[in-house]
């Protein structure tokens, strides 16, 4: 084996990851998506307990999993609802970013901070296994977040179809076709 000085080698550690609540993010990455018409918004913690865990995250993988991601349609049927995520922007940082002065200019939000609401779901992995992920709930000032007036949404659980069982199959004699 290679000989390498463990003493000045860290032991990795368990993470602990942001959870379902709400949360002021830092946006350090937008991607506009013009072929499907929205924007990739990439977020990182900005205060408390879990500031910067994406960025630490990515340091010590290599992988960039751990930012929070939104996405935002600015399709003709979605424009109301972008029109309200520049509005948040603009109150979440006076005399930064005005949405009236918004010029399409998807950089300009970098650096800018918002306010998440985290929630969390459980899906279907590929191995049939139920794993759980979180997801953006709803966006708000970052002031509304520090003062704790936001609902942390309940878990969403997976349905899980029932199926039935030759045993639990009922047939009628009459529809048989012998």
């Amino acid at each position: 084996m290679k000989q390498i000085n463990w003493k000045d080698i860290d032991e990795a550690k368990d993470y602990e990851y942001p959870g379902a609540g709400g949360y002021v993010c830092r946006i350090v990455k937008v991607e506009d998506k013009p072929d499907r018409e929205y924007l990739l918004v990439e977020m990182d913690i900005a205060e408390g307990e879990f500031k910067g865990f994406a960025e630490a995250a990515e340091a010590s993988t290599g992988n960039d999993w751990s930012y929070i991601r939104l996405y935002r349609s600015y399709k003709e049927k979605a424009r109301r609802m972008f029109a309200a995520f520049l509005g948040t922007l603009e109150r979440s940082n006076p005399g930064k970013f005005t949405k009236n002065g918004f010029d399409g200019d998807e950089q300009k939000m970098v650096g800018l901070t918002i306010g998440v609401v985290l929630g969390q779901e459980e899906y279907e992995k590929k191995d049939g296994d139920i794993g759980l992920r979180t997801v953006v709930k709803k966006i708000m000032t970052p002031d509304k977040i520090r003062k704790g007036d936001f609902t942390v949404p309940e878990l969403k659980k997976l349905v899980v179809s029932q199926q039935t069982t030759p045993e639990e199959t009922t047939v009628n004699d009459a529809d048989l076709p012998f």
